[in-house]
Formats: C-alpha cells, sequence, structure tokens
C-alpha cells in the first residue's frame, strides 16, 4: 500500500491541477468559440484577438495582444504564460460581434466560462439557433460574418 502511496498523490495533484483550464505551472488556456449568430454553425478560419486590460479599460502595464484562428471546430485556443490582467478583451477583426458584452473577468472566464447573449443589433436580427454552454476556460461568441463590402464600410467608421 505505501509504494501506491506517492503515485496516488502525483495523480491527484495533476488532476487538480488541470481544472478550470490551468495547469501546475500556472499557465491558463482560454478558448474562444466563434459561431455563427444565425445557426450556430462554427465559424472556421476565422481571426480572434485577445486583449488583457485593466478595470479602468485602459491597457495593462504588460499589455498582452495575442491573436489566434479558430480551427474547424470555430475553436481559437490561446495559452496564457503569464498571470493575465483582470479584463479580458475579445476582437473580431474580419467579423462583426453580436454578442452583447465583449470584454468579461479573467478570474470568471477561467472559473466558470461566458457564455455570451446576443446583442439587439441591426446586423444581429433574426436569429434561431440556440448557443451551448461555456465550459471553464472558455469564452463562446456569436458573430456575423462580414463580407467584403461591409468590411469595407466597417473600416470606414
Amino acid at each position: 500500500m505505501r509504494r501506491y502511496f506517492p503515485m496516488v498523490i502525483l495523480l491527484v495533484l495533476a488532476a487538480s491541477g488541470f481544472s478550470a483550464g490551468q495547469s501546475l505551472n500556472g499557465q491558463a488556456e482560454i478558448r474562444v468559440r466563434l459561431l455563427n449568430y444565425k445557426n450556430g454553425r462554427a465559424l472556421k478560419g476565422r481571426r480572434v484577438t485577445l486583449s488583457f486590460r485593466d478595470p479602468d479599460r485602459k491597457p495593462a502595464i504588460r499589455d498582452e495582444v495575442v491573436t489566434s484562428k479558430t480551427d474547424s471546430d470555430g475553436i481559437a485556443l490561446f495559452k496564457i504564460h503569464a498571470a493575465p490582467a483582470p479584463m479580458v478583451w475579445v476582437v473580431l477583426p474580419d467579423d462583426y460581434v453580436c454578442a452583447a458584452e465583449e470584454e468579461f473577468s479573467t478570474a470568471r472566464l477561467l472559473q466558470y466560462g461566458i457564455s455570451s447573449k446576443l446583442a439587439d443589433d441591426s446586423y444581429c436580427r433574426s436569429h434561431s439557433a440556440p448557443f451551448p454552454d461555456a465550459r471553464p476556460g472558455e469564452v463562446i461568441i456569436p458573430a456575423h460574418r462580414l463580407n467584403i463590402f461591409q468590411q469595407f464600410w466597417r473600416a470606414l467608421d
């Protein structure tokens, strides 16, 4: 029995270290799932940017901005090595965010996950798809995929 005790302790530490999207070495993993606001399908190959900020909306001293692309499941994976700032802001450079909010508490995101509510907006009307619940460390963002003319018009604003 005593020879199995160290192995059991290591297993328990490893299992507890991977909970809530964090590993034992302090590395946080944030997943942003990008879904089409109309039908709830994954948007693949889209750029997603995370900007970590202080609560007063000023860029953090260590202003960390990271960009990734979504995979075939619509998930952009971000591995954050340092302790992130208290707030995280999700930016979609090529798409229109149909979420009611785009800035979230980093602690709430890592502990519970965030499933965004749809914004009442002219770009985001006529939706019928239910969106899944978020897991810890995950943000679910509904988005309107912009065509080239809409992207140009958005750049002028």
